[in-house]
């Protein structure tokens, strides 16, 4: 039977290992990163002429982005973007990633009437072999845009680096000229003629 100051002493012995394992493994949000985006940041584009851009105005809710999420699972890559009040139609995002090597591929996912398109392209690439496992949705009921791509699209790679562009476009997808655009990761709003923001690296969970 063993005696209490024994007991006291397992206790005491298991609860420091426990507080070191609790400081020396990694922590479970290093597969998730989030950043909460700046409201009234968009930004009116005009394609031609420059590809001039100008603030929209702030009470454009449409593109505004409010919370972009990135998890890095064993399995996916998911990026979720949620919107302050996301439309039925006229809509797209898109999606880099940056991953070790240099590599780093593109994700745009567009909705026109009932319609929506996705395309994984990896940039420098004239051409995309194609992955059955990615895809990107809109879910206006819940103000979300998500896009899913397996870490077997990617090469299963250690980590990944993201930047986020949402927008809406007047007209037809193909011919648009005016886009109302929100940089999901810099709270100045898109520019085109400013770098995009960049997540730090989401490492694999």
């Amino acid at each position: 039977m063993m005696r209490p100051h024994r007991l006291v002493l397992s206790l005491s012995t298991l609860l420091a290992s426990l507080a070191l394992v609790s400081t020396t493994t990694p922590a479970a949000q290093a597969e998730v990163w989030s950043h909460r985006d700046a409201s009234g940041d968009v930004v009116r584009v005009v394609q031609g002429a420059g590809n001039s851009s100008e603030p929209a105005a702030p009470e454009d809710r449409n593109a505004d982005v409010r919370r972009v999420d990135i998890a890095h699972t064993s399995r996916t890559v998911r990026v979720a973007v949620r919107v302050r009040d996301m439309t039925r139609d006229g809509q797209f995002g898109r999606l880099h990633l940056r991953m070790p090597g240099g590599v780093e591929v593109m994700a745009e996912v567009a909705r026109e009437g009932r319609d929506t398109t996705f395309l994984l392209i990896p940039l420098g690439e004239d051409e995309w072999a194609g992955c059955a496992d990615a895809s990107g949705r809109f879910r206006p009921k819940r103000n979300l845009m998500v896009v899913r791509i397996a870490r077997s699209c990617l090469g299963d790679p250690r980590w990944v680096r993201a930047s986020v562009a949402y927008g809406t476009f007047e007209g037809s997808w193909a011919r648009s000229r005016v886009f109302h655009v929100d940089d999901g990761l810099r709270d100045r709003g898109y520019s085109v003629a400013r770098l995009p923001g960049w997540s730090p690296r989401v490492a694999v969970g």
